[in-house]
């Protein structure tokens, strides 16, 4: 980690504090590391930032109060940043061999929902935050958060699922519950969701098998609206919440459950609707 200054404005003689974290050298998170610094020394404002690692906020801070990030500052945090790592590791395989004992109990259905919520939008490189899984009746197979193992921001997922790393920095990792989502899946013949096969392959992106076959509400709705695309010659995709809307879905049923549980709930609801109308 290095920690950069210089005059913002020159003007104003302020100094700019960029925190840039390496974690091939150390895992240090950016994000964190600036909310490290700014607990310990009062920011006079924040700005975003543009870098190769994604986008960050930056802090400004007084150059008096600069002299207090020394060496010794800097090691303390290296060092409660490694303590608390450490932390989730160790209860991270203390679940995972709790889990293990109880696989023989967790439930399956032969036909499921999934919806995720996630860092991005590229399997293989961005992450699962939220994972859901339901049953047909609407009962909950598997849900949790999860904390992200490669990605630090993700302003622009945050924008649309409102999970702040902050949210999820003390979750455990996806691999602690990997036993368990695969054998859901597995168990599975039929694969149910809105957007299906982004859910699917972010879970393959993170190395799970979906056996079963996918369903995807959404392409089926498109044709039930009946909205013409002249450009790709098909039916226009509609989001989720039109689908839902045309249905008469009741949103206030899942208002203070997580988006992920919300929307996992909405397709179920969605998708029955169809199969009675079919």
């Amino acid at each position: 980690m290095r920690v950069l200054t210089y005059p913002y404005p020159e003007d104003a003689g302020w100094t700019r504090v960029r925190v840039i974290s390496y974690l091939r050298e150390n895992g240090a998170r950016l994000d964190e590391a600036v909310r490290w610094i700014q607990s310990r020394i009062p920011s006079r404002g924040t700005e975003l930032c543009q870098s190769r690692y994604g986008v960050a906020r930056i802090p400004f801070f007084d150059p008096a109060r600069i002299q207090s990030i020394t060496k010794k500052t800097l090691a303390e945090w290296q060092r409660e940043e490694a303590e608390r790592r450490a932390w989730n590791v160790t209860r991270d395989l203390a679940m995972q061999k709790e889990l293990e004992a109880k696989l023989d109990t967790v439930r399956t259905a032969p036909a499921i929902v999934v919806k995720t919520e996630t860092t991005g939008l590229v399997s293989g490189s961005d992450e699962i935050l939220e994972l859901v899984i339901l049953d047909t009746e609407g009962q909950e197979l598997f849900a949790s958060r999860f904390r992200p193992l490669h990605n630090e921001v993700w302003l622009d997922a945050e924008d649309v699922n409102h999970i702040r790393l902050e949210d999820v920095q003390d979750e455990r990792a996806i691999d602690v519950y990997r036993n368990v989502i695969q054998k859901i899946l597995s168990a599975a013949k039929t694969v149910i969701g809105y957007n299906v096969r982004f859910e699917t392959e972010m879970l393959k992106g993170q190395g799970f098998q979906i056996p079963g076959t996918c369903v995807d509400v959404m392409e089926s709705f498109a044709a039930i609206y009946d909205e013409w695309d002249e450009d790709y010659q098909e039916y226009r995709w509609q989001k989720l919440t039109c689908c839902a809307d045309y249905y008469k879905y009741d949103w206030n049923e899942v208002k203070d459950v997580h988006r992920a549980m919300a929307y996992a709930k909405a397709t179920l609801y969605c998708w029955k609707k169809m199969q009675a109308a079919s």
